[in-house]
């Protein structure tokens, strides 16, 4: 993951925000599975049951067993453009995003259904696969689940390098806290303005303010300007046809502005 919009943006605590009551996965209308033969059935959701776990907010339950490679649920949410995304959520970071493609992700922000509450774990009971023709992500059982195990998958080292945020003690063995010094992943120094796509995923190694300052010199390269009350427009693409947006460089998120940021580098590389 490139960064909290690029591939996922879950949030890990999400209980202040619900209700702490269980809720089956039962009453909820089915999504269809993938179905790579014609002659196979068409199997249902995994049946799950969300409740309160200790210092994560909210998890999902496997309410029945399940064997590896069993299909659990699609993801469910909106279907949103970045244009949407990026508007939606200009001065608040996403929390239950998945990118289908650059273009196109599923926010489950205002979501009910239990796919909302997978929480993080480096060697999660899941796996997910992301379908761009049909517009979804699925998960799969990863190993054998058995009833009341909570379902988890690996949110990725990208999320909690652009979150800042550390996982809970006993879901990942690896130390995100750690100080990183300022040059990009192959050991050369960053420069003032990332122009590609490696030299972006750099800069979420920087601190939040210097990353901030580094995606804003990065659309200025590619075209943003400076309006009164300081508001900026930034282009979210190259070329005189690109889509422009309005924003406070002071208040917009981060992931706003590396998401910008970095399709005009992805461009930029693709001519």
């Amino acid at each position: 993951m490139r960064c909290l919009l690029a591939a996922l943006v879950l949030k890990f605590n999400v209980g202040c925000h619900l209700q702490p009551r269980p809720i089956s996965s039962l009453g909820l209308p089915h999504q269809q599975p993938p179905r790579p033969s014609r002659c196979r059935a068409v199997a249902s959701e995994l049946q799950v049951e969300v409740r309160p776990v200790a210092g994560k907010g909210m998890g999902a339950f496997a309410a029945e067993p399940a064997q590896k490679g069993t299909w659990v649920c699609s993801y469910r949410g909106e279907a949103l453009t970045l244009l949407e995304t990026m508007r939606l959520y200009a001065e608040r970071e996403p929390e239950y995003l998945f990118a289908i493609t650059p273009d196109l992700y599923i926010d489950a922000n205002l979501s009910t259904h239990f796919s909302r509450y997978f929480n993080h774990d480096e060697h999660g009971n899941l796996r997910h696969t992301v379908d761009v023709a049909g517009r979804r992500v699925d998960f799969f059982a990863a190993r054998d689940i058995g009833v009341g195990e909570e379902l988890t998958f690996n949110y990725g080292a990208g999320y909690w390098l652009a979150s800042r945020k550390e996982p809970l003690p006993g879901t990942d063995s690896r130390d995100f806290s750690l100080p990183v010094e300022r040059t990009s992943v192959s050991g050369h120094a960053l420069p003032l303005t990332p122009r590609t796509a490696d030299e972006m995923e750099a800069l979420l190694h920087l601190p939040v303010e210097e990353a901030r300052a580094g995606c804003m010199r990065t659309l200025e390269y590619y075209g943003a300007t400076r309006r009164s009350g300081g508001v900026v427009e930034v282009p979210l693409g190259l070329g005189p046809t690109a889509e422009r947006m309005v924003v406070d460089p002071e208040k917009a998120s981060l992931g706003l502005l590396y998401e910008a940021a970095f399709a005009c580098c992805r461009q930029s590389e693709q001519l």
